[in-house]
């Protein structure tokens, strides 16, 4: 029996997550994929894309490929993105699929419940891995080794959540 980082790591093994080492992308390709990713997402999902303008978007190499934040200084939710993640290893539609999927975290509500639970980091883990399999089944297009229910496999050939 496997332990769930064990399969994570098997996962995310010859996927888009090992694309994103060395940072080689420059502050002018940065803000041209958001910005070419935020005018897309909003012409498709203009509710989701509206969010965004309320938080900050930062780049940063302390995550390997994104999340979510709140900052209680600034009062507002922030997005982080890995610059070689987003902008190097993911297409067009992979980068929506991301971003939809950080804005789901928020619109679930799952960064406002774990605070007052108290469990131990592993099962910290454990519940974002639920949230993500939670939000994952409604999002189209993303990365290989995104986890999801049933598995992308299984939903082709029909079986549900």
């Amino acid at each position: 029996m496997t332990n769930a980082s064990t399969a994570t790591e098997e996962v995310k093994k010859n996927s888009v997550f090992e694309k994103a080492s060395a940072d080689t992308t420059t502050a002018a390709e940065r803000e041209q994929c958001l910005a070419t990713t935020l005018y897309a997402l909003h012409k498709s999902h203009t509710f989701y894309a509206g969010l965004f303008q309320c938080m900050n978007i930062t780049y940063s190499h302390q995550l390997p490929t994104a999340g979510v934040s709140f900052s209680a200084d600034m009062k507002r939710y922030e997005l982080w993105l890995n610059p070689m993640f987003f902008c190097k290893a993911l297409n067009q539609e992979q980068r929506q699929a991301v971003m939809l999927h950080e804005i789901l975290h928020l619109c679930n509500s799952h960064l406002t419940r774990v605070p007052f639970m108290k469990v131990s980091n592993h099962n910290r883990k454990l519940l974002n891995v639920a949230g993500d399999i939670a939000i994952n089944q409604y999002i189209q297009h993303l990365p290989r080794g995104c986890p999801q229910c049933p598995p992308k496999e299984d939903m082709l050939q029909g079986a549900k959540c």
